[in-house]
Parts: structure tokens; C-alpha cells; sequence
């Protein structure tokens, strides 16, 4: 009896976990799911919050990942990580 609870118990615990992660995954973006570019992605947001600046990453149109970059009163829309990266050199005057 106690066996067959623990086991009710367990299956319960297991499609709470899966509803649990289906809810998790469609509130983020796109661009945070793809697993090789999340590394970068969160190189790219310390990169951008030492120059004071603000890095979104979000759906866009068409279902792509979109990348908002704000900074005092300049906001724009970029669409890729190489996009992202190039702007930031050229605002910090990094080199290359």
C-alpha cells in the first residue's frame, strides 16, 4: 500500500515537473532557448551592462530572435548575436 502511494506520488510529481518546465520554456525568448547561443548571449549582457547599457533578448517578427539594446535615449532593434557584438565594439570603442 505504501509502495503503490509513493508510486501515485512520484508519477504526480513527475507531470507537475513537465507542466512545470512547458510553462517555463514558452516565457522565454527565442533567442535564450537556443542552447549554443545562451553562453554568448550572456557574455554579451555583461558586456553591455559595464557600458551602461541595457541588452533584451526577445521574439520578433516571424518567430527569429530579436536583440533591443538601449542606452540613455537610443534604443534599437538588432538581429543577430554578431549584430549585437558589433554595435557594442563600436559604441565602447573596442577594438576588434
Amino acid at each position: 500500500m505504501i509502495a503503490a502511494t509513493k508510486s501515485a506520488n512520484a508519477s504526480g510529481t513527475t507531470e507537475a515537473n513537465a507542466e512545470e518546465s512547458k510553462k517555463s520554456v514558452s516565457s522565454v525568448s527565442i533567442a535564450e532557448r537556443t542552447g549554443k547561443h545562451r553562453k554568448r548571449l550572456a557574455m554579451l549582457r555583461a558586456r553591455a551592462a559595464l557600458a551602461g547599457v541595457i541588452l533584451y533578448a526577445t521574439d520578433g517578427d516571424h518567430g527569429r530572435a530579436a536583440f533591443i539594446v538601449s542606452r540613455w535615449a537610443l534604443t534599437r532593434q538588432l538581429d543577430s548575436l554578431d549584430a549585437v557584438e558589433a554595435w557594442l565594439n563600436f559604441v565602447t570603442g573596442a577594438q576588434a
